[in-house]
């Protein structure tokens, strides 16, 4: 699968709901932070569930302390689906490289990488754990034989957002399915409703400045890369990523 030539990634908006799952039948997928309920309720699998975010993660805890996941399909995870994420999540140089949570530093560490990872990992196939550079306003690595490999995240100034998908989702697929050519984007852009499963529109505005700040870039790199986007919701905020 690390070698797949298309892959479907699944974000976090309500323009999903319209997407007919059949048509992600042996397509290889990765899904972005705490929201799984898509995947539950169509009673289907990600490929690949990914996170940055620690605090996240409890989505996935709660929802299942709740009920909320069918426990049936909540258990097939351990056979269907990879987590993936960056090799620093659970230590001291995720706070190092400039990223925080609500809860702390040492809560990350203790707390967060020596219980909540471990445990969430064990729910999973396997893990994969990304070797990572954090770059600023840039996708320098890409282009750098010694870097290549590693899987950027891009940041801002302090006090200014990363767009997830510009930042933190695109180069990782970027960077590890190299043999990539097509990336179907189903649920990213929809910045003028709320996020589906949270209610939630917090942060949207930073979102849509730091793409636009990225955008070119990234526009170079798909074309670096050979690699096309295409969104299902035709009203994304990111639609001009297609070329």
């Amino acid at each position: 699968m690390k070698n797949c030539k298309e892959i479907y990634l699944i974000g976090p908006s309500k323009s999903k709901l319209d997407y007919d799952v059949k048509q992600l039948d042996g397509k290889v997928t990765l899904s972005f932070s705490g929201d799984l309920m898509w995947f539950n309720n169509n009673n289907i699998h990600p490929t690949y569930w990914t996170f940055l975010d620690p605090n996240s993660t409890s989505y996935v805890f709660n929802r299942f302390q709740t009920g909320k996941y069918n426990k049936e399909w909540f258990a097939k995870l351990k056979e269907k689906s990879y987590i993936m994420f960056n090799d620093f999540q659970g230590t001291d140089s995720f706070y190092d490289q400039g990223f925080t949570t609500s809860k702390g530093k040492v809560w990350n560490r203790e707390k967060f990488g020596k219980e909540m990872l471990p445990n969430l990992c064990e729910q999973f196939k396997d893990t994969i754990k990304v070797p990572t550079v954090v770059l600023q306003d840039s996708y320098g690595s890409f282009y750098k034989e010694d870097t290549k490999d590693k899987t950027p995240i891009v940041r801002h100034e302090s006090g200014m957002n990363s767009d997830k998908l510009s930042c933190f989702i695109l180069p990782l697929v970027l960077s590890y399915f190299d043999k990539l050519e097509s990336i179907k984007c189903i649920g990213f852009g929809d910045f003028t409703t709320p996020r589906l499963y949270n209610g939630l529109s917090l942060g949207y505005d930073g979102y849509k400045l730091s793409y636009q700040r990225m955008k070119n870039k990234l526009i170079d790199l798909l074309k670096h890369k050979r690699v096309k986007v295409e969104f299902d919701n035709k009203d994304s905020f990111f639609k001009e990523l297609e070329f």
